[in-house]
């Protein structure tokens, strides 16, 4: 029985272009989540979140790690729902490998705080005159080109210039070597982190997208998408039987139109 056509091909005006990957699925649902598992448990390794026995340290360095992220979201003023990380949040459970599982939005929080820990831990290492640690260093590189790269797409409107696509290519390209020389050196010392995953592939895809068509990844996620699932449950309990469809839809577009928002820079020429 031969595979059915999907339907979006039987569409006039249809064009598989118009796919895009989700910056959102591929990084705060993949990538992160692994980068900041291998990460802590790293920091656990070289007892930066504090000396324990062998049988409590993980557990009590996964509270300590907790307490000091609280303490950094409070700092700089951070909204964040992440509870209490615990030890079964640290491993994937069908591959194994660390992937530390937070939500999408956390997961972003959580990397800025990763970022920091993982810069602290080496400036105690050199304060202390200890010899460089290569995977703690790699670490630190890979943070930072991966924070840097979040920055430039959050701060950059829909359309970009070439200047500004080239820096966010040049940012994730960073991170994928930094990686890269991670997982290499995980491998040639047996160690369980830095898993390489196919989300990686797809956040080169992401990264050539954004120099060759000139628009921001940032708008081709679907956090927009998922939170108005929240809007589409709320209107259903809400309005009458009658002309259920009818209603939702019109009640749906009156919120859409109330948040839109006027984007303050003009439109180019090749996307009017």
């Amino acid at each position: 029985m031969e595979d059915p056509v999907n339907a979006m091909l039987c569409h006039h005006g249809f064009h598989p272009s118009m796919l895009a990957w989700c910056s959102m699925h591929q990084l705060n649902l993949g990538i992160m989540q692994d980068f900041s598992g291998s990460a802590i448990l790293l920091l656990v390794r070289i007892s930066f979140f504090g000396n324990y026995n062998a049988e409590d340290h993980l557990r009590e360095s996964m509270k300590e790690c907790t307490r000091r992220f609280k303490d950094f979201c409070k700092l700089h003023s951070f909204e964040c729902s992440q509870c209490w990380l615990t030890t079964g949040m640290l491993h994937d459970n069908q591959t194994g490998w660390p992937s530390l599982k937070l939500k999408a939005y956390n997961a972003r929080i959580f990397l800025m705080f990763v970022r920091a820990a993982l810069q602290a831990a080496k400036s105690a290492r050199e304060a202390q005159g200890l010899e460089e640690d290569a995977e703690l260093s790699y670490a630190v590189m890979a943070a930072k080109a991966l924070c840097s790269w979040f920055a430039l797409v959050e701060r950059a409107g829909r359309y970009l210039t070439p200047e500004q696509a080239a820096e966010q290519e040049t940012a994730g390209l960073v991170f994928l070597r930094c990686y890269t020389f991670l997982a290499r050196l995980a491998a040639s010392q047996s160690i369980r982190r830095w898993h390489v995953i196919t989300k990686f592939h797809g956040f080169r895809h992401i990264l050539q997208s954004a120099r060759l068509t000139l628009y921001n990844s940032r708008f081709l996620h679907t956090y927009v998408d998922e939170d108005f699932v929240g809007v589409w449950i709320r209107l259903s309990r809400r309005v009458a039987h009658a002309l259920f469809e009818f209603r939702v839809l019109c009640r749906f577009l009156l919120r859409l139109q109330a948040m839109r928002t006027v984007d303050q820079r003009s439109v180019p020429a090749r996307w009017s």
